[in-house]
Parts: C-alpha cells; sequence; structure tokens
C-alpha cells in the first residue's frame, strides 16, 4: 500500500516544486534538526544492535560454570514393559526410592534454573534494556520526523524514501501513511495560492 501512495505525493510534490520555484528549495531548520536526530538515533541503534550476540557468547561461557544441570529420573519402570501388568506399572509408580529420587530431582532442578535464569539476566538484562532503549528512542525520532509537516517537495520525497527504507518488508503504519496524505494536501495548498 505504501509504494501506491508514494508515488501519488512525490508526483504532487515534484508539480508543487515546479510551481513554486525557489522557495520549494528554502532550508526548514526544524526539518534539518529532527533529521539529524533520527540519523544520529538509528546510527547509535546500528552500531549498538550486534550487542545481545555479543552477551550470548558471554552467557555459554559463564553457563559452562553451573553446576550440572540435574538428571531426570525417568518413571522407575524397566525398558521393556510388555510383561508388566497394570499392576506392575502402578507399583512402580509408587516405590518410595523411585519417588525420593522424583522429589530431589524436582527440587535439584528448580534451584539450577534459578540459578541459571539469575546467570541468564545478569548477562542479557542490561543489554537488552540498552537496546529496547535505543530502538524506542529511533522509534519516537522517525515518529517524529514524519509527523513534521514537509514545506517542500524535496522534504516530501525525503521522508518518504526515510519511511520505505525504515519498513522495507513491513507496512508503514496508517498513521503515518495520513501524515503523508497531510503533507500533501499543504504542498498542494502552497501550489494553489
Amino acid at each position: 500500500m505504501l509504494g501506491a501512495l508514494a508515488f501519488a505525493p512525490i508526483a504532487t510534490a515534484a508539480g508543487a516544486a515546479a510551481t513554486l520555484g525557489a522557495a520549494a528549495a528554502t532550508v526548514d531548520p526544524k526539518w534539518t534538526a529532527l533529521l539529524a536526530d533520527y540519523r544520529a538515533k538509528r546510527a547509535h541503534w546500528l552500531d549498538n544492535c550486534l550487542i545481545e550476540d555479543e552477551a550470548s557468547n558471554v552467557f555459554r561461557e559463564a553457563e559452562k560454570r553451573l553446576p550440572p544441570k540435574p538428571v531426570d529420573p525417568g518413571s522407575g519402570l524397566p525398558d521393556d514393559l510388555s510383561n508388566l501388568t497394570i499392576a506392575d506399572i502402578r507399583a512402580a509408580g509408587q516405590n518410595p526410592a523411585h519417588q525420593a529420587a522424583v522429589a530431589t530431582y524436582k527440587r535439584d532442578l528448580a534451584i539450577w534454573q534459578a540459578q541459571h535464569d539469575a546467570l541468564y539476566e545478569s548477562i542479557y538484562g542490561p543489554p537488552r534494556e540498552f537496546i529496547r532503549a535505543a530502538i524506542q528512542a529511533q522509534d519516537d525520532a522517525l515518529v517524529a520526523l514524519v509527523e513534521h509537516r514537509a514545506q517542500s517537495a524535496a522534504i516530501l520525497a525525503e521522508k518518504l524514501s526515510i519511511m520505505i527504507a525504515a519498513f522495507e518488508d513491513f507496512d508503514a503504519p496508517s498513521e503515518m501513511l495520513e501524515q503523508v496524505l497531510l503533507d500533501t494536501q499543504h504542498l498542494a495548498k502552497q501550489v494553489r495560492a
């Protein structure tokens, strides 16, 4: 849908640029500031987006220092069940030694899992929050950029190219497409004036 909508505003804006001449080429300081902010925040995210991969390597090494993961004692039944009756199977499940082994396994597994989870969070938590903050900052900067009313066809074309690059294989949110439509209407009014 973005592709179809992208051509109409560009064509309209190009006509507006031809009519407005030099006026359309004037610099919009707010756009320039918003664009610089977006580019800086996007570069910051791109420069750091592999931080979680690095954490993965650190975690794999740290995980080796954990005690071995407890081994499930299984069902307590022999491998060959063909000669067992239902009563034999029930009795195996009620065996006190097997029940004690299962209880010990569950306790030890819970302790091991808590250690594993704490280690995981200590290594992955900070980079994950850092990346989330970087993505949010980039997204907020993109929204501010898109919501700024384009004052020229050149700005509208640049805005569209940024949106296309930002969403690539995804549909742009309808709110952003509405902003492009408002830009087109704004530029059309300038042509008529």
